[in-house]
């Protein structure tokens, strides 16, 4: 493995605000860098990266984020959440991509050289990394590997020497698996979330999974529903109140709650210690925009951020792609919530993620971006901002993530008759004194009438041919649906 010459560059300065906060653009004329995570070590900001071919990158940033030093290792390409910094070096887990099966951990010194590299051996044919974590003496690795032409799912347990103390396979009798992210726990725990799919089940589903320091399952969480793809991620953290929060994008395209709203919008689930459901909020995300999370992080408090892509979708086919954090209360309740863009790429078409974050002790939050136009070059975006996710001035946009409730009301049934009707349905159950959106459907998602009343207490259809409708009749906090057929 042959490291490349490191570089000396100052970043590209385009708005600094104050002493503090900053917003700047890495030079990156060497390659087309796709930066997923930063970090804290010996004083500076480690960002790690990898190209589009068989290489990684790391970054090493000044702490007021003016300079840059990059290094190129060449024949390894990092895990997507790879880093442990542990007694003044870097332990990386990282995939030799000329090996099928080429997992490996490499240590780094405080000068960014490879001082060691040890191999892990995995069952399968192939092997991939996906994330790794540590309790300050062992690395915890999630990987899949290929098996029979299956994919399965891995961890396993290494010493700060390289040794493999353990190695296990869980799901072994799945279609298709892959770990998404793993933490350790606030109980000395392991936690991994991944999605599945199951021989002879529709569907793709999410799950946790909560492993001893020996490898020992101490719980599978409840299987959750509706997983939009195989491909879709499940971002999981556990919060400082030891519920587990995750998400994922969650399949709404045959509920006519969702008929004008986007079909795979991001699903938010609370998950008590065992790993039992508590909660549920799907995100009620406008047809015309769409919301990628890109992960998630616990905050030093009792609360978490969520970060990553909101897009508006114009009429013009021109899109606004905004990067966005968000900070939630452990409960869910919504402290604040932003929008960033870089202004010399605010054209359309420019896409802007967020995609990691440090919260420092002052509660500043240094900030990992990237911004592309469409099939374009990548460029590696850092910046600064305040605890309320402010660049210390008063231009700070705040925005609706998506329409949900923290606190759910009580259920109420309401219904309707006659139903089938020739025209006039009666309503009966609605809470009175309110004033209600309602929204008449085609069963094939069709917009057919709208408007607001105050105590509705029929729905006229009237003037509607022949079929099934869904009526959704909704206030600011909930929605109700009902199906009715017009004869």
């Amino acid at each position: 493995m042959k490291k490349y010459l490191l570089f000396l560059f100052f970043l590209i300065p385009q708005m600094t605000y104050s002493q503090h906060y900053v917003n700047k653009i890495i030079p990156t004329t060497f390659g087309n860098i796709n930066a997923t995570n930063i970090y804290l070590f010996n004083g500076q900001y480690v960002v790690q990266g990898i190209f589009g071919n068989n290489q990684s990158c790391i970054f090493d940033i000044s702490q007021d984020l003016s300079t840059s030093q990059h290094y190129i290792y060449d024949s390894t390409v990092f895990s997507r959440a790879p880093f442990n910094i542990i007694d003044n070096k870097i332990f990386a887990f990282s995939k030799n991509r000329f090996l099928g099966k080429g997992l490996e951990i490499l240590n780094f010194n405080n000068k960014y050289e490879i001082i060691s590299k040890k191999n892990i051996e995995t069952l399968g044919d192939y092997n991939f990394p996906t994330s790794s974590i540590n309790n300050g003496s062992f690395l915890y690795n999630s990987f899949f590997y290929l098996q029979n032409n299956v994919y399965k799912f891995g961890l396993n347990k290494i010493s700060l020497d390289g040794q493999t103390q353990w190695t296990r396979s869980f799901e072994t009798q799945s279609k298709y698996i892959y770990p998404w992210d793993i933490n350790y726990s606030l109980s000395h725990h392991i936690l991994t979330s991944y999605s599945i799919a199951y021989e002879g089940i529709f569907g793709t589903f999410a799950r946790v999974l909560k492993v001893d320091t020996m490898g020992i399952e101490v719980w599978k969480s409840d299987t959750l529903m509706n997983v939009e793809s195989g491909g879709a991620a499940v971002w999981m953290t556990e919060l400082s109140d030891s519920n587990i929060f995750l998400t994922y994008k969650v399949n709404k395209f045959f509920d006519p709650e969702f008929f004008n709203l986007h079909p795979y919008p991001p699903t938010y689930i609370w998950l008590d210690k065992n790993g039992k459901k508590v909660k549920e909020l799907v995100l009620k995300i406008d047809h015309d925009n769409e919301v990628y999370i890109s992960e998630l992080k616990s905050g030093k408090g009792d609360y978490f951020y969520v970060y990553g892509q909101l897009t508006i979708y114009n009429d013009d086919h021109f899109n606004d792609f905004y990067g966005f954090i968000t900070k939630y209360a452990n409960n869910g309740d919504t402290i604040w919530t932003h929008t960033y863009r870089h202004p010399s790429y605010n054209q359309e078409d420019y896409f802007h993620y967020i995609n990691d974050l440090i919260e420092e002790d002052n509660g500043d939050l240094t900030v990992l971006g990237s911004i592309a136009p469409i099939g374009g070059k990548n460029e590696v975006w850092v910046f600064r901002v305040n605890s309320e996710g402010c660049f210390g001035t008063d231009s700070c946009y705040q925005f609706t993530l998506g329409d949900h409730d923290v606190i759910k009301p009580d259920a109420i049934e309401i219904s309707c008759y006659p139903n089938p009707t020739k025209g006039i349905v009666t309503l009966t159950g609605l809470p009175v004194s309110v004033t209600y959106n309602i929204q008449i459907y085609s069963i094939g998602g069709w917009l057919m009438d709208s408007y607001k009343e105050r105590n509705p207490s029929n729905i006229d259809l009237g003037h509607l041919d022949s079929g099934v409708y869904v009526i959704q009749i909704s206030d600011k906090k909930i929605t109700y649906t009902l199906k009715v057929v017009k004869q």
